[in-house]
């Protein structure tokens, strides 16, 4: 195999190697972006939950001995729906 053989066979698979590590560097700054944020959802995820605890405790402590219990499941499963707009239920909430 003479030199410039040997020198076009090097800069052939050169793109290739090159091309190799970009996609490389890509994937590991993916990867290392990931795990900065995933403490962060984490964090966030648990904070959106609590929340959402003390919401449902709120409607539950508003709706209790105003409506029945069934009735009262009903309403918390969709807060804000239809059911909430019931002018018996609402007139029992402005009181």
């Amino acid at each position: 195999m003479s030199g410039i053989e040997l020198a076009g066979l090097v800069l052939g698979a050169l793109p290739v190697v090159v091309a190799g590590l970009e996609s490389y560097i890509k994937g590991v700054a993916t990867i290392k972006r990931y795990f900065k944020y995933k403490n962060e959802l984490k964090s966030l995820r648990t904070s959106l939950t609590t929340e959402y605890d003390i919401f449902r405790n709120n409607c539950e402590e508003l709706l209790e001995g105003l409506v029945q219990t069934q009735k009262m499941a009903l309403l918390l499963i969709d807060p804000g729906g239809a059911l909430w707009k019931d002018p018996a239920i609402e007139k029992k909430l402005r009181r």
